[in-house]
């Protein structure tokens, strides 16, 4: 279980299924979940709800626009509201682009959302 009591999460994907399965297993562990479809309700979540903690998915932004990923990244990283813990799933070969944009944790997929959801917890539980 979470350590913290009720954090809100970003969590940050275009994908509907991921979406599902990530809010159901974090609102299971005792989350707040905040869901972001595209960059800007990304964007407007993160600045007015000031999230604990994102959830990336590193592939967000690849299929819409010219934004991706590693764009909202960078934009975390310069706003006043940061740190929050920012975790990124993605494939192996995003894990440099996550290194290099300073990523909390990355996280690879296939992993399941179980390991997801528990890389989050130990960061919150580490303070971020």
């Amino acid at each position: 279980m979470v350590p913290r009591q009720s954090p809100k999460i970003l969590v940050v994907a275009e994908e509907d299924a991921l979406q599902k399965t990530l809010k159901a297993r974090l609102e299971t562990d005792g989350c707040r979940v905040l869901q972001a479809f595209t960059w800007h309700s990304a964007v407007d979540f993160f600045s007015s709800e000031r999230p604990d903690a994102v959830i990336l998915d590193a592939d967000f932004g690849h299929t819409a626009s010219d934004i991706n990923g590693m764009d909202l990244i960078r934009f975390i990283k310069k706003s006043r509201h940061y740190p929050a813990p920012l975790v990124v799933y993605g494939e192996p070969e995003d894990h440099l682009h996550a290194e290099t944009y300073a990523a909390t944790t990355f996280v690879p997929k296939p992993s399941p959302v179980d390991e997801l959801s528990a890389a989050l917890i130990r960061m919150l539980g580490d303070g971020g």
